[in-house]
């Protein structure tokens, strides 16, 4: 019973739903030579059911990332991220109820690539 992929619809035993979530997002990326680029990356989310996210709101997240080739088959992807979310307190919620998280969140971040 209930929709496939975890969905979680407002009848449970319904084979499945929709869960509207209009989204942007927008890149700008500057070519600082061959093997260096930065990127500015934000975005909005709203998360009209909560499906996407676990809480409904909106969300609006902003970062910038460099990203370095190492030869031709590595690539590093450091990054600095901070996220909103409008009208629920989504993050840092073990509890997943309202006025036990923040609405703000910082995050440092890296990736490591390999290109085959």
């Amino acid at each position: 019973y209930g929709a496939p992929s975890g969905a979680q619809c407002a009848n449970p035993n319904a084979a499945s739903c929709t869960a509207r979530t209009p989204a942007i997002v927008n890149y700008i990326e500057y070519t600082v030579d061959g093997r260096n680029y930065i990127t500015y990356r934000n975005d909005w989310l709203h998360d009209e059911q909560g499906q996407r996210t676990g809480f409904k709101a909106a969300y609006y997240e902003t970062a910038v990332s460099w990203t370095h080739w190492i030869g031709n088959v590595i690539t590093i992807r450091p990054e600095i991220r901070y996220e909103h979310s409008f009208g629920a307190d989504a993050y840092d919620n073990p509890t997943a109820t309202l006025g036990q998280g923040k609405k703000n969140q910082l995050m440092f971040a890296s990736d490591v690539i390999f290109h085959f």
